[in-house]
This record gives C-alpha cells, sequence and structure tokens, in this order.
C-alpha cells in the first residue's frame, strides 16, 4: 500500500506473482479528496515575521483555533505579555484563507460584553470568526 501511495521511482510493484504497473493503479485505485486541516496558536506575539511565517504553513487551513487575548486598543500590553489582538488574528486569518476562525483564551479583564464586542471586531474583518462550539460565557463572579 506504501508503494502505492507514493511516487516511487519504481514503475512496477509485484502481487502474488503478477507485475502491475503502479501508475495503472494509482489511476484505478486511488481517490484523493480534499482534507480538513486544524491549527492550534496559543501563546504568541504575532509580529510580522511569525505572520508571515503563519501565512505561508497555514494557508487554506480549515479550522484556526487562536488566541485572542486582547483588544486593538490594548496593543501595547498584547505585546508586552506576547500575546495578539483580535484584529491582529482576524488580519491574518483573511490574509491566510482561513476556512473558519475560532477564538479562545480571552483575557478576563474584559467582560463578557466585551468579549461579545471583541468577536464583533473579528467578524467586521474576517466574518466566519466564533467562539468555541458550546461556550457558554457567564458573567464574571467579581463583576467584572
Amino acid at each position: 500500500m506504501k508503494d502505492l501511495k507514493s511516487d516511487t521511482s519504481t514503475p512496477t510493484i509485484d502481487i502474488d506473482g503478477r507485475t502491475f504497473d503502479l501508475a495503472a493503479l494509482r489511476n484505478d485505485l486511488l481517490i484523493e479528496s480534499p482534507g480538513e486541516s486544524i491549527a492550534y496558536l496559543t501563546d504568541f506575539l504575532l509580529d510580522d515575521t511569525t505572520s508571515e511565517q503563519l501565512q505561508e504553513v497555514l494557508g487554506d487551513c480549515t479550522t484556526v483555533v487562536c488566541e485572542a487575548q486582547y483588544r486593538e486598543q490594548d496593543i501595547d500590553l498584547a505585546q508586552r505579555n506576547f500575546h495578539t489582538t483580535t484584529t491582529m488574528v482576524s488580519h491574518l486569518a483573511a490574509r491566510s484563507g482561513f476556512g473558519k476562525l475560532v477564538l479562545f483564551h480571552l483575557s478576563d479583564r474584559y467582560t463578557t460584553d466585551e468579549w461579545d464586542e471583541m468577536l464583533a471586531e473579528c467578524r467586521m474583518i474576517f466574518p466566519n470568526t466564533v467562539f468555541p462550539k458550546n461556550w457558554s460565557i457567564e458573567p464574571q463572579s467579581n463583576g467584572i
């Protein structure tokens, strides 16, 4: 099976004493279909170099689960703590062609209403942005 899936320099394969042409077998037996891909990004500073590297590696990724610790207005705090902002990850998603951006790892410095605003900010840049499925955001006990 490995010989059938790989593009080896061997043009034939022997099976039970019979010789088969690998190219013909591939054509007859293998069906290629697009797959799904997922990436998980957390605890990183999204500078220009990292953004370029991620675009190259994750281009057209189906689903990217990514931290969005801070709002864009707190970019200095994000950079000081080696984290990203909602705007940064949304632009990365838009430039890279992600299928879906799933936000998580939001700072608890913000209220749940602000989390909703952060999601809305992301959607203005990359519309297919969501929170994790079945993620319930409960009011914080300290009132913040």
